[in-house]
């Protein structure tokens, strides 16, 4: 005998948040947007550094290799993750979401959608943000929508959120644009699409980024020009500075670390002296390595070699010896 089964209409994951002496009971009720909000209709702008959006994050956004953080208006905020979010992301998401709130707190949607990989050290130090800003976090954040994948990954970002808890109503949807209604912006579906568009750009501006330090990798002690390097990778030297800037980095910083990594494998792999090193590397001068070194490393060449010498004799002697 067949029988006949009743197919079920979807309904977002509920969460049930329990604290010490309090259980928050997360409903499906959505919601509700005081009115419509004409800011959402205008896109969004590019901060120069974790600074500067933190100073002005309203209609701005900031990314890193492996996240977007975005302030669509007064109203809406959101986060995006994608890949393998590594401590030190998580680290700088911290610092980006950490804002104090005037007036009525933002509604908050979390993308989880395109992690490939957890890294349990980075989501406990997300965990331990949350929980020691507990009190604090009722006042930032009105309500928050996770969107999370199917399958492995997505229950581990949903069994995360269910053991942190979280001060304000929680609901997980795999529909971004279910999220955006529960949150009361389904009128702005251009909200999606345009973090969709901003996180694109920063996948081909980590591309650019890794095939330049590829290609000065490739040639260790040659200070080449940015035209050079936009040559090899067959674009203008405008479009190569863009991709930079949407990276939150520049060429000359490209170069310089490069350099100064170059300038660490020759002193740990050599006997070279300092002056032979700064050559080696392409610096103009010892002086103007030295300075370079201090200034990225934070100490200065013979002080950075002398501590790893100590660590490899360590290492090599083991201990008590």
């Amino acid at each position: 005998m067949r029988l006949a089964l009743r197919r079920r209409t979807p309904v977002p994951h509920r969460i049930d948040v329990s604290f010490e002496h309090e259980t928050l009971q997360r409903c499906h009720t959505p919601v509700v947007a005081p009115g419509p909000d004409p800011t959402l209709s205008s896109a969004m702008k590019p901060s120069a550094s974790l600074q500067d959006y933190v100073a002005n994050p309203v209609g701005r956004y900031i990314h890193g290799s492996t996240y977007l953080v975005w302030h669509k208006s007064v109203r809406l905020r959101g986060l995006t993750f994608w890949g393998r979010p590594e401590p030190e992301h998580i680290a700088s998401v911290i610092r980006s979401i950490d804002l104090d709130v005037d007036g009525e707190p933002p509604a908050s949607l979390v993308d989880a959608r395109r992690v490939t990989s957890i890294v349990p050290a980075a989501f406990d130090l997300l965990a331990d943000y949350l929980r020691s800003h507990h009190d604090k976090l009722r006042h930032r954040v009105s309500a928050q929508a996770l969107l999370r994948a199917d399958g492995l990954i997505g229950v581990t970002v949903e069994g995360f959120y269910r053991i942190i808890g979280h001060p304000y109503p929680v609901e997980v949807f795999t529909d971004p644009y279910r999220a955006l209604a529960w949150l009361g912006a389904a009128e702005h579906p251009n909200v999606i699409r345009e973090v969709d568009g901003l996180i694109d750009e920063a996948g081909d501006a980590q591309s650019t980024v890794r095939a330049i330090r590829a290609l000065l990798a490739k040639n260790p002690g040659k200070r080449l020009s940015l035209a050079e390097v936009a040559a090899s990778l067959s674009m203008s030297s405008r479009s190569l500075q863009r991709r930079l800037r949407d990276a939150n980095s520049s060429f000359l910083a490209e170069r310089n670390d490069a350099q100064v990594d170059f300038a660490k494998y020759l002193m740990t792999d050599t006997n070279y002296d300092i002056k032979r090193v700064a050559f080696e590397a392409g610096f103009s001068s010892p002086s103007t390595f030295t300075a370079l070194f201090r200034k990225v490393v934070g100490q200065s060449p013979t002080t950075w070699r002398c501590r790893i010498s100590k660590g490899a004799f360590r290492q090599v002697a083991g201990p008590g010896r």
